[in-house]
């Protein structure tokens, strides 16, 4: 009889728990980037200059502050260049929270089809110098093929 009414008294939490938790969003803790607009994305040239202006959604909700950078594979003359190569040409402070950035800045296209690359922006979302290095979230898009 013991046995029965402690399997119901654990059915009954486990079935309150199941109710508290229906409906709340499990991913509070998840840092996202995502890049939603790029102007211009016709009549580009490659090695020809152009400034481009990127808009950026994000949501750090893991660290109280963070960083965005954003960056092109536009470098292929110095040594340590290459189509999977995004040196920072902008970067921008954030604080916990979700928001909109808008970037401009200089990227150069680059013809990366023999590699069957295209030249892309990538924006990433890290940490602020809390000890913890590493990307949190990354978002990469093509903008000449």
């Amino acid at each position: 009889m013991k046995n029965k009414r402690l399997r119901l008294k654990i059915f009954i939490l486990l079935l309150i728990l199941i109710i508290m938790y229906a409906g709340c969003d499990l991913n509070k803790n998840e840092n996202t980037i995502k890049i939603i607009s790029i102007d211009p994305v016709e009549g580009l040239t490659a090695e020809v200059p152009q400034i481009f202006k990127i808009e950026v959604e994000y949501t750090l909700s893991t660290d109280e502050s963070g960083y965005i950078w954003i960056g092109f594979n536009s470098d292929n003359k110095s040594i340590n260049s290459g189509p999977n190569i995004f040196p920072t040409h902008k970067s921008y402070s954030i604080k916990k929270g979700s928001g909109k950035i808008l970037f401009e800045g200089t990227g150069t296209p680059v013809d990366w089809s023999k590699y069957n690359i295209s030249f892309s922006v990538m924006a990433t979302l890290s940490a602020h110098n809390n000890g913890r290095f590493g990307d949190l979230a990354v978002d990469k898009k093509e903008i000449m093929k």
